[in-house]
C-alpha cells in the first residue's frame, strides 16, 4: 500500500520555483490536494491564478523566513506528506556562505522538528542535489548514494565568501542533508514519519544550443551531461512519497547523456548545432542509477522529447 495516496494533502515548499510548480502540477494531476509555500503574497498571486481550475484542492501559505523557529508549524497541520523542494540556488548575488547554509539547514530541521508531534505526517522527502555527492576524481568513477561531497564543505571553510556560488550551494546541501539524517536517525523510533532524500540533476542540453555557426569543440561535446526532465523529476519526488521501499533512502535521479543525439529537425523554426552523435565519452564522473530503477522506476523522457517540448513552449510564449 502506498505511504501517501491520491486524495491526501501534500505540502510543497518553494511551490513557485521551477521544480516546485511542476511538482504541484503533477500532484494535482494525480488527484492529490496541495498546500504550497511561497515567501511573499505577490509570489502566491500567480500560483492562485494558474491553478484556479483545481478549486480548493490547491492553497498557498506564506513562509517568509526558513530560519525562524517553528516557521512551518501551521503549514504542516493536516498534511500527509511533505516535499521540501525550496532552497537558495547558486547566485552571484549571494556572497556569504551562511546565506546558503542557514536556510538549507534550518529549513529542513524545522520541518522535521515540527512534524514530530503531528501523527498525520507519514513521509517527508527532501530535495538535495547530486552536487552533494560530487567529488574530485583522477580516473573514471561511478558515484553512488554512498558518496558525499565533503570537498565542497572544506573549500567553503577555507575560502569563505571567495568560494564559487556552486561550491557554496553544494556545501549547504551536504551540511543540511547530514544534519537532517542525524536528526531523523535520533528520532525515528518515536517519529510518526519516515524520511527520504532525492538527489536530482536537471540539465537540459541548452549548453550545446550555441550559435549554429560557432559549433562546440569536440572536447566539450565529449563530456557526459547527466540530466532529467523536470516533469520526470517531479514524478520521482511524488513516487518517493508513495513507495514504501523509499523509506530511509538517498536516491539519485538522473537520465542518460544524450546531448549529442538531438537533431535539428526537432525545431522547425530554429537551426540547431548538430553536435557529434556517437562521439566517445570522456567524462571522469558518472552516476549509479540502479537504486532509482529498483525503487522508483521512473520512465525518463529522452532528450529529443524534452528538447522538442521545451522549444515548442518557447515558440508558444514568443521567447
Amino acid at each position: 500500500m502506498p505511504i501517501v495516496q491520491p486524495g491526501e494533502k501534500v505540502l510543497v515548499t518553494g511551490a513557485n520555483g521551477y521544480l516546485g510548480i511542476w511538482t504541484v502540477q503533477r500532484l494535482l494531476d494525480r488527484g492529490y490536494s496541495v498546500r504550497g509555500t511561497v515567501r511573499s503574497e505577490s509570489k502566491g498571486t500567480y500560483l492562485k491564478e494558474y491553478f484556479k481550475s483545481f478549486g480548493d484542492r490547491f492553497e498557498i501559505v506564506i513562509v517568509s523566513d526558513f530560519t525562524k523557529e517553528g516557521t512551518f508549524d501551521e503549514s504542516l497541520v493536516g498534511v500527509s506528506g511533505v516535499l521540501h523542494v525550496a532552497a537558495p540556488l547558486p547566485s552571484a548575488q549571494i556572497i556569504d556562505p551562511d546565506d546558503y547554509i542557514k536556510p538549507a539547514v534550518e529549513g529542513i530541521l524545522s520541518i522535521l522538528k515540527s512534524s514530530l508531534n503531528l501523527p498525520n505526517i507519514k513521509r517527508i522527502v527532501y530535495t538535495s542535489t547530486v552536487g552533494a555527492i560530487l567529488r574530485e576524481v583522477s580516473e573514471p568513477t561511478v558515484l553512488s548514494e554512498k558518496d558525499w561531497n565533503d570537498d565542497a564543505v572544506k573549500v567553503v571553510e577555507d575560502q569563505g565568501k571567495d568560494a564559487s556560488a556552486n561550491i557554496k550551494y553544494f556545501a549547504s546541501k551536504v551540511i543540511a542533508e547530514k544534519a537532517s539524517w542525524d536528526f531523523y536517525e535520533k528520532h525515528k523510533k518515536t517519529s510518526p514519519y519516515d524520511y527520504s532524500v532525492i538527489l536530482p540533476l536537471i540539465n537540459w542540453y541548452n549548453s550545446c544550443v550555441a550559435d549554429p555557426d560557432r559549433p562546440r569543440e569536440e572536447e566539450f561535446l565529449a563530456r557526459t551531461t547527466p540530466w532529467a526532465d523536470v516533469r520526470d523529476l517531479a514524478d520521482a519526488h511524488i513516487t518517493a512519497l508513495e513507495k514504501e521501499e523509499a523509506s530511509g533512502e538517498r536516491i539519485i535521479v538522473s537520465a542518460v547523456d544524450a546531448a549529442n543525439e538531438v537533431q535539428s529537425s526537432i525545431s522547425p523554426t530554429r537551426r540547431l548545432p548538430k553536435g557529434k552523435p556517437g562521439i566517445q565519452r570522456k567524462a571522469l564522473v558518472s552516476y549509479d542509477g540502479s537504486k532509482e530503477k529498483r525503487i522508483l522506476g521512473i520512465r525518463f523522457r529522452d532528450i529529443r522529447q524534452t528538447s522538442k517540448d521545451s522549444l515548442e513552449l518557447f515558440l508558444k510564449n514568443g521567447w
